[in-house]
This record gives C-alpha cells, sequence and structure tokens, in this order.
C-alpha cells in the first residue's frame, strides 16, 4: 500500500486516560499464624482517578523478572515446609486500588510460611470513556 493511502486523522473515539499510579507493597519472607488466628492480610491502597473509570493494571515483583496483568494470583512459598500459595488480589472500590496478599489460617492448628519475601509494585491506570469524558 502506498504512503499516501494511509489515514492521518479518524473520528473514530478512543480511551482518554485518566490517572496513573504506583503502590509498592513489601512481603515478609516470614509469616506466623497461631493457633486458631486469622487469615494474615497484606495491602497497600492507591487512591487514584475518577471513581467510575476504567482500570488497566500490572504487578512486578522484586524477585522475579515478569510482569503479571491479572487481577489475581498466586505467590509461591512454603506453608510448614511443604510447597504452597499465598493469594494475591487487585480490587477497587471507588478510587481506592488495593493489593492484597492473603497467607491463609490452618485452621485450629499454628502455621507458618516462608520463602515469599518481596516487594510487589502495583502499576495502575485509569481511563474513561471518550464520551462521557
Amino acid at each position: 500500500m502506498k504512503p499516501s493511502r494511509f489515514i492521518l486523522n479518524s473520528d473514530y473515539a478512543t480511551l482518554k486516560n485518566d490517572a496513573e499510579g504506583v503502590v509498592q507493597l513489601t512481603v515478609p519472607n516470614l509469616v506466623n499464624i497461631p493457633a486458631s488466628g486469622d487469615n494474615v492480610v497484606y495491602k497497600a491502597t492507591l487512591q487514584i482517578g475518577t471513581p467510575s473509570a476504567g482500570l488497566r493494571s500490572y504487578v512486578t515483583s522484586s524477585k522475579y523478572a515478569y510482569a503479571l496483568s491479572s487481577p489475581s494470583f498466586f505467590l509461591a512459598c512454603k506453608q510448614d515446609g511443604y510447597d504452597s500459595t499465598a493469594s494475591v488480589d487487585i480490587s477497587r472500590n471507588g478510587q481506592n486500588i488495593e493489593l492484597r496478599v492473603t497467607f491463609a489460617s490452618a485452621y485450629g492448628a499454628a502455621t507458618q510460611y516462608t520463602g515469599m519475601g518481596q516487594v510487589l509494585t502495583l502499576h495502575a491506570e485509569t481511563f474513561v470513556d471518550p464520551f462521557q469524558a
């Protein structure tokens, strides 16, 4: 195709950037949960954007050399010496975007999680509908 046939401008509406931000969460290398203790939750909150804006985000780690764009995933760790996971979730309530890591209790027994020490970094961008901006 010849360059003269490319469309330089169009009337198609595209998403409008609203806001962007970064928040870090330090996950310790050792988590102890006592017998009959509740789940242990670590969280970090970022407050950006218009409450009704769409959200696009990804998480990077100081321990691994890749990024994840899923709103839920698992961190590899050991629970009482056996392979296990801790859940990681990203949620949004209005302007608050929360990164949360949950270590499950053992329901009546003391338990210990090890080997997951790292810093998780949430990179978030909000965007609005071009017809409502």
